[in-house]
């Protein structure tokens, strides 16, 4: 039986083999016509598996050449769109709580995101990845150790899927706060209440509420006969 315990890649063509046993090959050919084993392998021959029955040393070529610069481009947008909304986050939990709360309310935010950020995240991740491994490294007494190759199309799939399905649920969460916090002629009414509560009630001004120069006058008379008493 073929083992897993040592990565020996052989390529056939455009599919790559964990290894010249699972290839099905039993013969090789070495550079220079050599036939001692400390040659160099040319090409492994009478390989049952594969298309052509022979196989070359190494991995195939991957059909990948502008996908770099795709991948930074959209890396680089998807960058700057997240970071775009971090000052209007910042000043959204400032505004949602009183002033004398928000130094509580940032620690708290902060708290709850390396809470719900940081732990949760590469548990997630580190699930996904061991499900799209293709081979483990296995020893010859049953121990299983590192992924050797992963199933890259299902892998870029479920961690594409589970970033956008968090980025739902961030969107879901910012939409209920939206929804259930007071708005504004609400805030303004609660403010003003509070401030009257705050002062105490307000006596209301005799004469209808008018206050003309006379009234001044005697006010700031009276205030200096007071004055002059005193001293």
């Amino acid at each position: 039986a073929c083992t897993t315990a040592f990565y020996q890649p052989v390529c056939d063509s455009g599919v790559t083999y964990f290894s010249p046993c699972h290839a099905g090959c039993s013969d090789v050919e070495l550079v220079d016509g050599l036939t001692t084993l400390n040659g160099t392998v040319a090409r492994y021959l009478g390989c049952s598996c594969t298309q052509t029955t022979t196989a070359r040393p190494g991995t195939c070529e991957g059909k990948c050449d502008n996908v770099l610069v795709q991948n930074l481009a959209i890396n680089v947008i998807n960058t700057a769109i997240n970071f775009a909304g971090f000052p209007a986050s910042a000043i959204v939990y400032q505004r949602v709580v009183s002033e004398v709360d928000r130094t509580s309310a940032q620690g708290l935010r902060q708290f709850a995101t390396r809470l719900f950020g940081t732990l949760p995240s590469p548990l997630i991740f580190g699930l996904i990845l061991d499900r799209m491994c293709s081979v483990w490294r296995e020893s010859e007494d049953g121990t299983v150790g590192n992924c050797w190759t992963y199933d890259v199309d299902r892998l870029m799939m479920y961690f594409i899927l589970a970033q956008v399905a968090m980025k739902v649920c961030s969107a879901m969460c910012l939409w209920v706060a939206w929804w259930f916090f007071p708005k504004i002629p609400e805030r303004v009414a609660d403010i003003d209440h509070d401030e009257e509560s705050e002062g105490g009630e307000m006596k209301p001004i005799e004469n209808g509420g008018d206050f003309d120069a006379d009234d001044n006058k005697s006010v700031q008379i009276t205030t200096e006969k007071s004055e002059t008493e005193d001293i």
